[in-house]
């Protein structure tokens, strides 16, 4: 999915493409603080639940980011 992204960015608008690397930013910190705090405490069911749920966001996103065309 990435790189379908990478492979339509020049056809987004700078705006369309600043939006989604941000969304795409702000995702994959979850991720890593989620990632960090199981590592820490890796026996937490509650971590474990959040860290699963910080990749929804991100495997939504990058589909509906491909398909995006240069209107956006």
């Amino acid at each position: 999915l990435a790189a379908t992204l990478a492979q339509r960015r020049a056809a987004l608008s700078p705006a369309t493409v600043a939006k989604v690397e941000e969304s795409l930013r702000v995702i994959d910190r979850a991720i890593a603080e989620a990632r960090q705090a199981l590592a820490e405490d890796p026996a937490n069911r509650t971590l474990v639940d959040l860290f699963s749920s910080n990749y929804e966001p991100k495997l939504q996103l990058l589909p509906r980011a491909a398909e995006l065309n240069s209107t956006t």
